[in-house]
This record gives C-alpha cells, sequence and structure tokens, in this order.
C-alpha cells in the first residue's frame, strides 16, 4: 500500500485520468494503489510532478512511505532516485563559484 490513492482523490482525479497523465492504463493505477505491483521510481517522479502542478504537496517519502515499512519498495532506490533528480536538475554552471 502507498499513499497514492489519497493524492489522488485530494485532487479529485479518477483512476482513468491519472492514468492518462501517466501513460499507463487504469489497471496500473488500481494495481499501485491496492499493493499488487511495485511502484517504479521513475513512474514516482512523474506521479509526484503531476500531483505537483494539482497543488499537492508530495514527496518520494510520503507518497512511498507505506511501500518501504512494507517492503514493495527498497528505501536505496528512494535515495537513488532523489540524488539522480537532483543530478538531472542542475543547471549547468551552477557548481560554479562567484567571486
Amino acid at each position: 500500500m502507498n499513499n497514492l490513492k489519497s493524492y489522488r482523490l485530494a485532487i479529485g482525479l479518477t483512476q482513468r485520468k491519472l492514468a492518462s497523465l501517466v501513460g499507463c492504463t487504469p489497471g496500473a493505477i488500481s494495481h499501485w494503489e491496492s499493493g499488487k505491483r511495485q511502484l517504479g521510481v521513475n513512474t514516482c517522479r512523474e506521479l509526484i510532478k503531476i500531483f505537483k502542478a494539482y497543488g499537492v504537496n508530495a514527496s518520494m517519502d510520503m507518497l512511498t512511505l507505506s511501500c518501504i515499512e512494507s517492503g514493495q519498495i527498497n528505501f536505496e532506490d528512494i535515495q537513488f532516485a532523489e540524488n539522480e533528480l537532483e543530478r538531472t536538475s542542475k543547471m549547468p554552471g551552477d557548481d560554479v563559484a562567484v567571486s
């Protein structure tokens, strides 16, 4: 289980509408919500972008919290995804010191 359904309902989306935004099937959304299938890291990132666009303060931790506790998702995967997101969101020159 995870917080996906709570976030989806909070913004008033059906499984079908969220699926069209993510680019998957409504069945996949149902399986992720019920815990029958695991959320992939890239899917988590896409879901967070969607929820934030709708004004929900979503995060990788909050989206997957219950998944971590139940062992459905690996904490190292989340750390890797967060590091990748940070790395890929930096603009060229961000690490250059300005004097």
